[in-house]
């Protein structure tokens, strides 16, 4: 059977469009517990935070209202829903975004700076918390902002310490 040109430049087309249209990540960022408790961290700017920016009405999440009076109740096991991220002491992960860099998540924030909170993780798990208490208190152990270029020297490393 011979095939001709036609069929190869059609399969190399599709093979080609396919690869390019797929999902990317990037999970250069390692986040270290260096305490012997568990934590919990959120990432200002991550996408899924919940709450940090609401398109309906333009305002971000830690200045909306509604969002502000929900109770923070986390499963630690279920970190998919709300950007909440937990690590047992003396343990580290990789965090992951997809289909953007840690680079382009930092440029589209008003500072172009990586903002992580910590939080001892009963204040997220525990449900006896609005996040309006939680802002209000300043109830997290730990705040860091961090550039671009300061967390490549890191070579993307951040660090909880207590």
């Amino acid at each position: 059977m011979k095939l001709n040109k036609t069929y190869f430049y059609y399969c190399f087309i599709s093979i080609t469009l396919t690869i390019y249209s797929c999902d990317f990540s990037d999970n250069k960022l390692q986040v270290w517990n260096n305490s012997k408790d568990s934590i919990a961290f959120i990432i200002l700017t991550e996408p899924n935070y919940f709450p940090t920016s609401n398109t309906d009405n333009g305002l971000s999440k830690i200045e909306n209202d509604s969002l502000l009076k929900t109770l923070a109740k986390y499963d630690p096991t279920n970190e998919s829903f709300g950007g909440v991220h937990f690590l047992a002491g003396n343990s580290n992960k990789h965090l992951m975004t997809f289909n953007t860099t840690w680079e382009g998540v930092i440029e589209r924030t008003r500072k172009k700076k990586l903002e992580i909170y910590f939080f001892p993780a009963y204040i997220l798990t525990s449900g006896d918390y609005t996040w309006k208490e939680i802002w209000d208190k300043n109830m997290y152990t730990q705040k860091n902002e961090f550039s671009e270029e300061e967390l490549k020297k890191l070579d993307w490393n951040i660090c909880y310490k207590n």
